[in-house]
């Protein structure tokens, strides 16, 4: 179970100890959440409360954010890395011991980059206009004025006070944060020694708290908040729990669907992209950022839904033989990769059915010559199906948690009601149909005598708009057709690339031909990749947001929004 209880606790604090304790908090970063007291009722928006000052800080760090514009880090991995600087709590308070001193110098560097900026856009202009040199020699001893006057150059600037200025925006960020902590904070009277505030934390921490209470003198006494607070975590699953969480947060009587949509979003993305070479493409960039790179957190999630999804879509392009379309098939590799090929999506007029891949042979000789693609578009449709009924069971799973044994029958009735119209009108089952027919009726029965209509008039009305939901089933169904159109349609743009790229070396079949080959292929696949990639992603959200979730899915929790202790340029040695 990945959803957790919460405590809740009031505290007493003393003044003197007040700023000590959320210091304490951000450095140990405890996962704590000061709660807002009006949620308590509207009685409670009467107390005088913290009104937290941080003018100085804000203009402080924006102050700083523009001198750190001017010194990027440059390089394609920093796009991606995690830069941040390691910083001990001295060090972080010796920023702060001279914080007045070093903004002196942020603004002095400001200035000279300014000057420096303004020098060049003179050069730019026209030097033969007439106060060009007198403008010019004028900034150019107002920049080494300033040189002069902090003696440094740019390497110790980009070396040495950068990271310096880092450390001093994370000093100020802390004591902004320490600030703000106290908005929910108040006191009894205006001329209280003590302060009150209300917290929640994850029960399983609930002695390092206690811990920290004790060292600071705090007083504490359990509550129970009025609003369903949670700890939803799913470590090993977390970049597609945020899919759901989108929605809301589910409580602890609601199935956690993570897992789930794990499988069917990598594997909607898989069909979607359909080839094997960019689902390996995929999987190597940001496998190799994710384990062998120190990543930015807020990329972390989504670098780790492509993972998946690459190894994912990897697998479904074996199956299909697309290798960036048909690359490799004039190669000796293709003997290779042919053998992981299950099914060839794009048949050609030259191909027999004695040397068609195994599930092409089976369509020719049980189901007269069905063409691969309507296949794929009927397993789309199968899948489709297996999709919707896993929303419909985690709803009848809901409903039994929180024990609405009605609502369980009706959904498991519905439910059966739906496996036994689809099998009746399967020609599969045609000898057994009565049996499916019979399964169906007294299923729809439960339906309209279960529901949460009232009286018989109000049962019938339900049952009828149950019944009505069939033909939503129908078009939801349909929807998952669209993973095979784009899955589809890139396998046909890849070979159109390939085709180019040979044309491209047939007519001039030099090294010159062989650059032009490559180069035409690099730029037509990374084309068709990152088209490939919004449509893979796209619609496998589309298929869950409209057809999965919405069929079971409350999210009414509220999730613990504990303190975020993330500094924009440091981390914290602890």
């Amino acid at each position: 179970m990945a959803i957790y209880k919460t405590k809740e606790l009031m505290l007493t604090i003393d003044s003197k100890e007040l700023d000590i304790f959320l210091k304490q908090v951000i450095k140990d970063n405890l996962p704590i959440e000061f709660l807002n007291p009006s949620d308590l009722g509207q009685e409670w928006a009467f107390f005088e409360y913290i009104q937290p000052n941080i003018e100085s800080e804000t203009n402080d760090l924006n102050l700083l954010s523009e001198l750190f514009k001017f010194y990027p880090i440059k390089g394609f991995w920093s796009l991606f890395e995690d830069n941040r600087i390691l910083f001990t709590m001295n060090e972080l308070k010796h920023s702060i011991n001279n914080r007045k001193d070093l903004m002196y110098i942020v603004s002095k560097l400001l200035y000279l980059n300014e000057r420096k900026k303004k020098l060049i856009d003179i050069t730019k202009r026209n030097a033969k206009e007439s106060n060009f040199e007198v403008e010019n020699n004028a900034l150019k001893k107002e920049i080494e004025s300033v040189y002069k006057e902090l003696d440094i150059d740019d390497e110790s600037i980009k070396d040495v006070i950068i990271p310096e200025f880092k450390r001093l925006y994370s000093a100020i960020e802390i004591e902004k944060k320490v600030k703000e902590l106290p908005r929910n904070i108040f006191k009894t009277t205006k001329n209280s020694e003590a302060y009150f505030c209300f917290i929640a934390f994850p029960e399983s921490k609930e002695y390092s708290i206690n811990k920290v209470l004790i060292e600071n003198n705090i007083a504490c006494k359990k509550i129970n908040w009025n609003k369903d607070l949670v700890v939803w975590e799913n470590k090993n699953f977390e970049p597609f729990k945020q899919i759901s969480e989108s929605l809301g947060v589910i409580d602890q009587n609601e199935f956690d669907p993570t897992v789930v949509i794990t499988f069917f979003f990598a594997f909607f993305f898989a069909l979607a992209i359909n080839d094997a070479l960019y689902g390996l493409i995929i999987s190597v960039f940001t496998g190799y950022i994710l384990y062998f790179k120190k990543i930015k957190p807020n990329l972390k999630n989504i670098f780790g839904l492509l993972f998946i999804s690459g190894l994912f879509s990897l697998v479904v392009g074996a199956f299909t033989g697309s290798w960036a379309g048909n690359l490799f098939e004039k190669t000796p590799i293709n003997i290779i990769l042919s053998k992981f090929q299950l099914i060839k999506q794009i048949p050609t007029d030259s191909d027999k059915s004695e040397h068609l891949p195994i599930i092409n042979e089976l369509l020719n000789k049980n189901l007269n010559g069905t063409s691969p693609v309507v296949a794929l578009l009927v397993f789309a449709v199968f899948i489709g199906i297996i999709h919707i009924f896993t929303a419909l069971i985690i709803k009848a799973i809901n409903a039994y948690k929180v024990k609405e044994y009605d609502h369980f029958i009706t959904e498991i009735a519905w439910i059966s009601f739906l496996i036994c119209s689809i099998l009746y009108f399967s020609p599969i089952f045609i000898f057994i149909k009565f049996i499916f027919f019979i399964l169906g009726i007294v299923s729809l029965g439960l339906v309209f005598v279960f529901n949460s209509g009232k009286g018989i008039i109000g049962k019938i009305m339900k049952g009828l708009i149950q019944l009505y939901e069939l033909v939503a089933f129908l078009a939801d169904i349909l929807s998952y057709t669209r993973l095979i159109a784009i899955g589809l349609t890139g396998a046909i743009i890849a070979d159109v690339i390939n085709l180019l790229a040979h044309l491209v070396y047939d007519a001039n079949p030099s090294l010159l031909g062989s650059v032009l080959f490559v180069v035409v292929l690099l730029i037509g696949h990374s084309f068709n990749l990152i088209v490939g990639l919004f449509g893979a992603y796209i619609n496998p959200l589309r298929l869950h947001y409209v057809e999965f979730l919405p069929k079971f899915y409350k999210g009414k929790a509220r999730q613990l929004n504990v303190i975020d202790t993330n500094l924009t340029y440091g981390i914290i040695k602890i």
